[in-house]
């Protein structure tokens, strides 16, 4: 098992005892680019509920009663990699996948199976590059007045993305994912959500990463599967991708310890996730093909799908 995020995670407390789980990181979950935010029903502590989500673009604002909740995923993740009943080793990086070989910088490992969960863009000999994806930057502030919603920011500026406000109690997440030279937008979008009252001062805590916006590969030979960003399991219109992850993961997780055959493991793939991020991903590409149309292209692309 190569990661320890969220399908990393999944796949290895599926299969418990009968996997080694490697993790470039010392302490993977530390340096998480992540707005926290998860649907309601997904049993995981919280630090917040939010009862809808505004987002706010050329033609004004427009609020949609999309309720969720925001979590703690450093503290989620640290309890879960702690409470894994199989071989972890952290601070290990894995250089070469092939054959039923991984190689680290440690050393080299044979197995039946090898499930790769190490999140988007990574860079391993022998596996296929993740080369479509935008660029994403979560900054941490305290919270200067109420928030008990989530918004979303469109402007031209942020190329082919979002800024987002995401509230967790005292503290707040805010960011965005763009095409091009992120850093120039930063201040833009800091001085955004202070003049909203939300903010003020400089961030306690910054973190950078990737939004995959590829469709999903879960699968390569000798039996080598792809879960979580990794195998494009990433919505590329809002850039959720923690419930895919939870579930990809255990889903092979459960192909790997026999549970269901590759024929079932096909199928419920084909029927869940990959025709909607194909669908969510022809969405995305018509909405920045109309970029220059930012308006009625929220509305279209955005707005619509949200309930009213």
């Amino acid at each position: 098992m190569v990661g320890a995020g969220p399908a990393g995670l999944s796949c290895a407390s599926t299969v418990e005892g009968r996997v080694l789980l490697l993790e470039r990181e010392k302490t993977p979950y530390e340096n998480i680019s992540c707005a926290e935010w998860i649907p309601p029903f997904l049993d995981i502590p919280c630090i917040q509920k939010t009862e809808g989500m505004l987002t706010i673009y050329p033609g004004g604002e427009k609020f949609s009663p999309v309720k969720g909740k925001v979590i703690d995923r450093k503290a989620w993740q640290k309890n879960w990699l702690s409470s894994l009943k199989c071989d972890v080793h952290t601070g290990e990086k894995v250089l070469y996948v092939k054959n039923g070989r991984v190689r680290t910088d440690r050393g080299e490992y044979r197995t039946e199976w090898i499930c790769i969960a190490s999140g988007p863009g990574r860079a391993i000999e022998g596996l296929i590059p993740q080369k479509e994806h935008l660029s994403a930057v979560n900054m941490r502030f305290k919270l200067v007045k109420p928030l008990e919603y989530t918004i979303v920011w469109f402007t031209e500026e942020i190329k082919h993305g979002y800024a987002w406000c995401f509230p967790r109690g005292e503290m707040v997440n805010v960011g965005l994912g763009m095409r091009g030279r992120i850093s120039s937008m930063i201040p833009r979008v800091i001085e955004f959500f202070k003049k909203m009252g939300f903010i003020k001062g400089e961030p306690i805590k910054i973190t950078g990463g990737l939004i995959p916006q590829e469709e999903p590969h879960p699968f390569m030979e000798q039996k080598i599967l792809f879960v979580g960003d990794a195998g494009g399991f990433t919505d590329p219109l809002t850039g959720a991708g923690i419930l895919s992850a939870i579930d990809t993961g255990r889903l092979a997780g459960k192909l790997v310890t026999g549970s269901i055959s590759m024929e079932d493991y096909r199928k419920e793939l084909n029927k869940t996730y990959i025709p909607f991020i194909r669908r969510r991903k022809k969405r995305k590409e018509d909405m920045e093909e109309q970029w220059n149309y930012l308006k009625s292209t929220v509305e279209r692309y955005w707005i619509s799908i949200f309930p009213e």
